[in-house]
C-alpha cells in the first residue's frame, strides 16, 4: 500500500468512528431522560389510580378530591402536585365531573 492509500483509509475510520461515537453520546443522553419520564410518568399513573377509587362529586365528601391544588409526596428527586377542579355544565349547578392535573417534576 501505498502512503496515500493509508491516509485516506485512516480519514475514512475517523469519520466513521466519530459518527459512531455522535450517534451513541445522544443515544445515552436520551435514554437518561427517557428513565425520568418514564418514572414519573408511573407515578403519575399511580396517583390517578389512587383518585380514581376516591371519586365523589359532593363537596367535602373526599379531601382529596376537593378544589385546589395538593402536594401528596416528594419521591426521591422527584415532586409531585395535582390540581383539582369541579367542572360545572350548568353555571351555579352542581359539578359534572373532577378534572384531575397531576404534574411530576425534577432537576435536570
Amino acid at each position: 500500500m501505498s502512503l496515500v492509500e493509508v491516509l485516506v483509509s485512516m480519514v475514512i475510520l475517523s469519520l466513521v468512528a466519530g459518527g459512531m461515537y455522535a450517534t451513541f453520546s445522544f443515544i445515552g443522553k436520551g435514554a437518561a431522560l427517557s428513565r425520568n419520564e418514564i418514572q414519573s410518568l408511573y407515578h403519575a399513573c399511580g396517583i390517578l389510580e389512587y383518585l380514581r377509587n376516591s371519586v365523589s362529586t359532593e363537596s367535602g365528601h373526599n379531601i382529596l378530591l376537593n378544589e385546589g391544588v395538593h402536594n401528596p409526596t416528594i419521591t426521591g428527586s422527584m415532586s409531585c402536585s395535582y390540581n383539582v377542579q369541579d367542572v360545572h355544565y350548568v353555571i351555579g349547578g352542581e359539578a359534572e365531573y373532577k378534572k384531575v392535573t397531576v404534574t411530576v417534576t425534577w432537576p435536570d
